[in-house]
Order: structure tokens, then sequence, then C-alpha cells
């Protein structure tokens, strides 16, 4: 038996795809920062259009290039306590 998803935690990423109409939603979050120079900072409103809809959260980190800083960490840890069952 398949589990549902719990959610995604993206950083600096792109939605590559729409999900399938038939797709469950589950809770997305993603960190983007606006410096970025691998993965331009457009890809986020681009993800969270593409999962319109969906519970999608975005969070721009205004200084930082393609990586991950410590306010980006403590998002995603957070929303993964948030929404994993134990």
């Amino acid at each position: 038996m398949n589990a549902p998803c719990a959610g995604i935690v993206g950083f600096s990423g792109r939605a590559v795809s729409a999900p399938p109409q038939d797709a469950s939603p589950f809770p997305i979050v993603a960190i983007h920062g606006k410096r970025d120079e691998v993965v331009p900072f457009e890809s986020l409103q681009h993800l969270a259009d593409t999962f319109g809809g969906w519970n999608v959260a975005t969070f721009e980190r205004p200084h930082l290039g393609h990586g991950i800083d410590e306010d980006g960490l403590k998002t995603g840890f957070d929303f993964l306590k948030t929404h994993l069952k134990a």
C-alpha cells in the first residue's frame, strides 16, 4: 500500500510540470534565494502558480544565492515537524 505524501520541502527548486489532475494535494514549502545564480528566483512564483489551489507556502531569502541558510533550514524543519506524523 502506498502512503500519501505528507509534504514537500523545496530549496532553490523549480516545478518542471504540473501535478496530475487526479493527484491528492499535499502541503509544499518552497524556500528560494533572491540572488540565486543557478535557478532563477522567478522559479519560486512559477512553482506556486503551477501548484495553484494546493497548500503552497513560499519564502524568499533576500541575500541568499543558490544555497540553504539557517533561516531556510529552520523553515523547512518547522514544516516537517508540523506535517510529519511520528
